[in-house]
């Protein structure tokens, strides 16, 4: 895992433009696909205000439950063309602004069937949770109720989708469909669960900074595209038993390898001059003893 993102880091680091490329087109693209459905509902909103129909009025309700679907079901497929697109970097494709927007509709039908699977997982047992909380909880009066329901909203959350973070990876990697994306993911889960987890949890903590000003710039250009790529490369040495040998990778390899030897050269030398320091000192002792 950790070789992972060290090879990971020196895709990025020897070849950044590539990367920062797919990831202005992901935020671009969610961007515009948030304010376009924001634009429908404004439209839908001012229609209603218009002819004088309440803002909780079921028309509004529905519209605003069918452009969350939509935004949801879009986003999806960007998130999905965003995993593919880094892929095609460590493969040493260019990606396109057009690549990226086709794959992203095209794909979106699979991406968004991943998410209504994992949300299914989610919202069970969040769901259970929030309905004994307002009708059994909620009346005991119990001291920091809120909190503790919270809390284990967000565990729960945070379990079921770093179960199913590998199918999404599978899904951009491996083109699987959703049926095989989710046997991807459980086999990814039976052969590494300490090493899966420390990288999910990195990738957690990147998401949460994109909410903390000026630090969220780094984390849309360097945090995302590094923890992104180093899920794809654990992912394939975990899935199909090595990493694809793709020209961004193998000189990422080559350079952490030629690295790790120069330690060791270094190591070495440092060694033998130890010891020919220690040489030295034995004659000069020697011949200290043989002149007395």
């Amino acid at each position: 895992m950790f070789d992972s993102i060290q090879r990971a880091i020196s895709s990025y680091t020897s070849k950044p433009v590539p990367f920062v490329g797919v990831a202005f087109i992901h935020l671009a693209l969610q961007l515009l696909v948030l304010f376009a459905l924001l634009g429908v509902f404004l439209i839908g909103f001012f229609i209603a205000s218009v002819v004088k129909v309440p803002v909780d009025s079921p028309p509004l309700i529905a519209l605003a439950i069918i452009l969350a679907i939509l935004f949801f079901y879009f986003s999806s497929g960007v998130k999905g063309a965003a995993l593919n697109g880094y892929l095609n970097v460590l493969n040493g494709d260019k990606v396109s602004f057009f690549d990226f927007y086709h794959y992203s509709l095209k794909k979106a039908p699979r991406f968004f069937g991943l998410f209504l699977v994992r949300s299914f997982f989610e919202l069970l047992p969040t769901g259970v949770l929030a309905a004994l909380y307002f009708f059994v909880i909620k009346n005991w009066n119990l001291p920091y109720a809120d909190a503790i329901v919270a809390f284990f909203s967000l565990l729960f959350t945070f379990i079921v989708h770093y179960v199913f973070y590998g199918a999404f990876v599978s899904a951009a990697v491996y083109d699987s469909g959703i049926k095989d994306s989710l046997k991807n993911c459980f086999k990814f889960l039976k052969f590494t669960h300490v090493f899966a987890l420390i990288l999910y949890v990195a990738y957690a903590i990147v998401w949460l900074t994109q909410f903390v000003p000026v630090i969220n710039i780094i984390t849309f250009f360097v945090s995302f595209p590094i923890v992104y790529t180093a899920m794809i490369l654990y992912f394939q040495k975990i899935i199909s038993g090595k990493v694809t040998a793709t020209p961004a990778v193998a000189a990422a390899s080559t350079k952490y390898k030629s690295k790790k030897r120069e330690k060791r050269k270094e190591k070495e030398e440092k060694k033998e001059e130890k010891e020919e320091i220690k040489e030295k000192e034995r004659k000069e002792e020697k011949e200290e003893e043989d002149y007395s």
